[in-house]
Formats: structure tokens, C-alpha cells, sequence
């Protein structure tokens, strides 16, 4: 992802992508590693999350009113953001079945949003399982096509 897109993710929800260690001080930042099409899948899981923390919280301020015990709940924090055999895979720490729910959806839905441009893709095989719209699915044939024609001179080392 480009830097500037995941600036924007880290600024919007830092207390689900960045972690603060208790000790130290120091900020950690959950490393993104994945293409700026599924920057919205990002955000929605975040908003996901997010909103479900309220919801626990409003019913925690609801059930200490009237005596009942608190609703446990930690935090979802982002451990890891990747692409893994053509999908999105968000793991985390924290979080309940309704926080798993919605990162289950948005991983479901990028096997139908191209990696890289956000528009509607596939899930292909070239060798390496990976989500793309025509248009990329295309360009990534053409420069793979384009780097096996290049071929090393002998003894020079060159690529010719």
C-alpha cells in the first residue's frame, strides 16, 4: 500500500492499527501489506470494530446501572494485514464474534475487489493466487511475459 494511503488508515484509527507498549512508550505500527484497492475494506473493518466498542460500552454503562455484571471486552488491535492465497487475511488480537464477523465479511468480499485499483476482480491463478480486475490481470501478464524475454549476455552479466 502506498505510504500516503496508510498514513491516512493510521491517523483515522490509531487505536485499532497502532499499539502503544505500556513499558517503553513505544508506538508500533500494524505493517500493511497489501494493495491500495482494499484500502475501503480497511476502513469499513475499522469502522467495524469501532462501532462495536461502542455498543459495548453502551451496554456496559446500561448494565452497571442496573447492578448487572460488565460485558468483557478487549479492544481488537491489528496484528498483521496481508494478502494470503488472493485475499485479504486482517488478523488481530481482542475483539468477539461480532468483530470477527465483520473482518470475515470484508475478507470474503475482497476475492471480489482487484488488490490493486479497487474495481470489481476475480480471484486467478497464474502461478501465485491473486485478486484482479481485467485491466490488471492483463498488465501483470504483460510484464511478466516481458521479463522473461530479457536475457543475461554471457560473461557480461548484462541483461540484454
Amino acid at each position: 500500500m502506498k505510504d500516503e494511503l496508510a498514513n491516512e488508515l493510521y491517523a483515522k484509527f490509531p487505536t485499532v492499527l497502532t499499539d502503544t507498549c505500556e513499558v517503553t512508550g513505544i508506538v508500533t505500527k500494524c505493517h500493511l501489506d497489501i494493495g491500495d484497492g482494499w484500502y475501503d475494506l480497511v476502513v469499513a473493518i475499522c469502522n467495524g470494530v469501532l462501532s462495536n466498542q461502542d455498543r459495548v460500552k453502551a451496554a456496559n454503562i446500561i448494565n452497571e446501572k442496573y447492578g448487572k455484571p460488565p460485558i468483557e471486552y478487549h479492544p481488537v488491535k491489528a496484528v498483521q494485514i496481508k494478502e494470503k492465497f488472493g485475499g485479504l487475511r486482517f488478523y488481530v488480537s481482542g475483539g468477539d464474534e461480532f468483530d470477527r464477523g465483520v473482518i470475515f465479511t470484508a475478507e470474503s468480499m475482497s476475492r471480489k475487489i482487484c488488490e490493486t485499483c479497487g474495481q470489481k476482480g476475480k480471484t486467478r491463478d497464474d502461478g501465485w493466487m491473486i485478486t484482479l480486475c481485467d485491466e490488471h490481470t492483463e498488465q501483470r501478464r504483460w510484464r511478466k511475459q516481458n521479463e522473461s524475454k530479457a536475457t543475461i549476455l554471457p560473461d557480461s552479466g548484462q541483461v540484454g
